[in-house]
């Protein structure tokens, strides 16, 4: 019989308005919302996981919120954000593991206007941004137990949209590849 660990995790914080909501094209345009490197707002996070583990087997889901506060000095605020994954993943070995996940997401319309952009000149400055995603993800890992890359881990990880819905002109999403490398004792 396997041994079965069991566990839940409640987060909270903040999220400080660090990144530019200033970008340009270099020249002096401001870049619509989207290409914007942050919130400009201080907006609170929550979010709840569990997870559930086995000699062999391992899975979890978590749900995350993200709530904005205020407006940006530039007139405006994003949209909420609510999302959710769940996981599945297998040990085959003391060094290989895989992995499946399916991610889901909505986010609510940008509330106010930042008097810069012009909807009509730049589609993607319009604040209708709310939209909704599914992804599904396959991964794959490998532990180094020993050697000079003992506790050195590689991850890849495939990712492609199931379900993309979006109430204005915005990037349509790709399928994502991600290769990683980390160190831990």
């Amino acid at each position: 019989k396997e041994k079965q660990n069991e566990r839940a995790t409640l987060q909270t914080g903040i999220s400080l308005p660090l990144g530019s909501i200033n970008e340009t094209d270099g020249q002096a345009s401001r870049l619509p919302y989207p290409m914007q490197l942050g919130s400009g707002t201080y907006d609170m996070v929550v979010s709840i996981t569990h997870m559930k583990q086995s000699t062999n087997w391992s899975n979890g889901s978590q749900l995350k919120a993200i709530i904005r506060t205020g407006r940006s000095d530039n007139g405006y605020r994003l949209g909420d954000e609510l999302a959710g994954t769940y996981w599945i993943a297998r040990k085959w070995s003391k060094s290989f593991s895989t992995s499946f996940r399916l991610y889901a997401k909505t986010w609510g319309d940008i509330e106010g206007s930042d008097s810069e952009l012009n909807p009509m000149m730049v589609p993607t400055a319009s604040p209708n941004t709310s939209g909704r995603i599914i992804n599904w993800t396959i991964g794959f890992n490998y532990l180094f137990t020993n050697g000079p890359f003992k506790h050195h881990r590689i991850a890849f990880e495939y990712s492609q949209p199931l379900y993309f819905k979006v109430d204005s002109i915005q990037m349509n999403p790709a399928s994502t590849l991600l290769l990683g490398w980390q160190y831990s004792l």
